[in-house]
């Protein structure tokens, strides 16, 4: 019998076991991240349950304490059209909270938080991208509109006025009412004849009532005449609750309006070039005039009054200021707030705006206050 020696390699039979030992612990490795991500799936979708069902009922989103009252959707504001045609109906899901005579309307980009406490007694802000309502208080109430009045002003006057490079007489018997009536004034002298051009930037940015009424005469005549346009213009942008009586914004118990209608003529006011122009303006130097060589240099009664104009997220792009005892702080801005544009109209904020600016503190808490959503 022939015997037949065979020699095994022992290297290759430990290398075998070898590579069948990694093969399986490759695949060990490959279940565990397989289980891992299905858990991790899983986590998450729990996670976007739970967090829907907690916005549903507001116990998160809202971005402030003690709110945790459910919103209702039964109550549909007005329709605001925005810059861009789009109105609420964009918006997405909208909600609406009454507190305290308070409206919040919460769309599903941006909100403020309800309990935000601020000095003005009416107030009403507006994402001019969507047309949306954020928020409202007392928006619809009658007010006084002091010279936020300036604003149509200057948007019949440059609708009216061909040639801004117009010289206009500003005759002796504006002043004397104007300086009984304790009117801020720009500083044009009795008689000069001064650029159309300069008499708005010092209607806007000095809020100067000789500039007010210099124009409306120009314009139509009389301060009269020019109050008639001015109400056709308010009827022509739907502001049905608005009344006008002067050019100035003096208080005249018959000029009347509503934060709601003040952001109508605010959104229109701002879609207009030059009127743009005039609200965000920080100085200006006029033209030398017959009377006046060295021109008059104007500040704004808003960034004037401002250390800066930067927001948390944003800064405070113009407005226009106004003041009498009757109507309060007023003011009607608008700003860019987490990269998106908004409205706000706030009047009846107390004490004087030389000692205590308190509408502009009011613009900057409210802006400061809209969050994401």
């Amino acid at each position: 019998m022939d015997y037949k020696l065979e020699f095994v390699d022992l290297n290759d039979h430990v290398s075998c076991e070898r590579d069948s030992k990694r093969r399986t612990r490759r695949m060990e490795h490959i279940g565990s991240l397989l289980l891992i991500g299905f858990c991790t799936l899983a986590i998450l979708l729990c996670v976007a349950i739970t967090v829907s069902v907690l916005r549903q009922f507001d116990v998160i989103g809202a971005s402030c304490t003690g709110y945790n009252e459910r919103y209702s959707n039964k109550d549909q504001h007005h329709v605001r059209t925005g810059a861009d045609g789009k109105n609420a109906d964009n918006c997405g899901y909208q909600y609406t909270q009454e507190v305290h005579n308070e409206t919040i309307i919460q769309t599903s980009e941006f909100a403020i938080c309800p309990s935000l406490s601020f000095h003005s007694s009416n107030a009403i802000l507006i994402d001019l991208y969507t047309g949306c309502t954020i928020f409202e208080r007392g928006a619809e109430e009658q007010i006084f509109p002091a010279s936020l009045v300036k604003i149509m002003t200057a948007i019949v006057a440059v609708e009216h006025i061909q040639n801004l490079e117009a010289r206009i007489h500003l005759p002796e018997d504006i002043f004397p009412s104007l300086e009984n009536a304790n009117s801020s004034m720009a500083g044009f002298r009795r008689n000069d004849r001064v650029r159309a051009r300069d008499l708005l930037y010092g209607l806007m940015l000095p809020s100067g009532g000789e500039c007010a009424i210099g124009l409306a005469r120009y314009v139509a005549g009389s301060e009269e005449a020019f109050a008639q346009l001015m109400n056709e213009k308010a009827s022509e942008l739907g502001m049905t609750q608005t009344v006008f009586r002067n050019a100035t914004g003096l208080h005249h118990e018959e000029q009347i309006s509503t934060v709601a209608d003040l952001a109508i003529l605010l959104e229109y006011a701002v879609e207009n070039e030059i009127v743009h122009q005039l609200l965000t303006t920080h100085r200006h130097s006029t033209r030398a005039t017959e009377l006046n060589e060295g021109g008059i240099t104007f500040h704004s009664s808003l960034f004037s009054r401002m250390e800066s104009n930067v927001l948390s997220h944003g800064q405070i792009l113009g407005g226009r200021t106004g003041f009498t005892g009757r109507a309060g702080q007023c003011l009607a801005s608008f700003a860019e707030v987490h990269g998106r544009q908004f409205l706000l109209v706030t009047v009846g904020a107390n004490g004087n705006p030389r000692v205590n600016a308190l509408h502009i503190e009011d613009a900057f808490t409210i802006y400061n206050a809209i969050h994401c959503v």
